[in-house]
């Protein structure tokens, strides 16, 4: 009789973990579903190749010897405590649910095009504002060009 009980609850119990996950677990499955526990080493990727420009004299294999030291899981873990903090459990879920839905997988697909796009727009924008602030500034007398 014990070992039935025990049997029973080591199904119930692995039963509920396939349900039952914890908030964290949700988050780092949020992440994975949007790109973002990747985005670190995008970013690490897009300094280096910055770091190439400035220091062409760095041989190669260091900044490859630097990158398979850099660890995504380390990115993630500061990411976590951020939607944790932000969200809640239910919340989290319920991002998971739109991103498994075809609008969600869409928006997750397109996302990297929309954020490059929306960067160069941007710089763009910044660009031209900081050249009507140097007009107006030489206009008014307070720069010299």
């Amino acid at each position: 009789m014990k070992k039935s009980i025990a049997i029973l609850l080591f199904s119930l119990l692995s039963f509920a973990s396939l349900f039952g996950q914890s908030k964290e677990e949700d988050i780092v499955r949020l992440m994975e579903m949007t790109g973002s526990a990747n985005m670190g080493i995008q970013v690490m990727q897009n300094m280096i190749v910055q770091f190439k420009q400035i220091l062409p004299e760095i041989p190669e294999d260091y900044w490859d010897q630097f990158m398979a030291r850099v660890n995504p899981a380390d990115m993630i873990d500061l990411i976590v405590p951020i939607y944790d903090k932000h969200f809640t459990h239910e919340e989290i879920t319920d991002i998971i649910s739109f991103y498994e839905t075809p609008t969600g997988k869409k928006l997750i697909q397109e996302m990297p095009a929309i954020s490059q796009e929306s960067m160069a727009a941007g710089q763009a924008w910044g660009m031209r504002i900081g050249q009507e602030i140097q007009q107006q500034l030489v206009e008014d007398g307070l720069l010299d060009i």
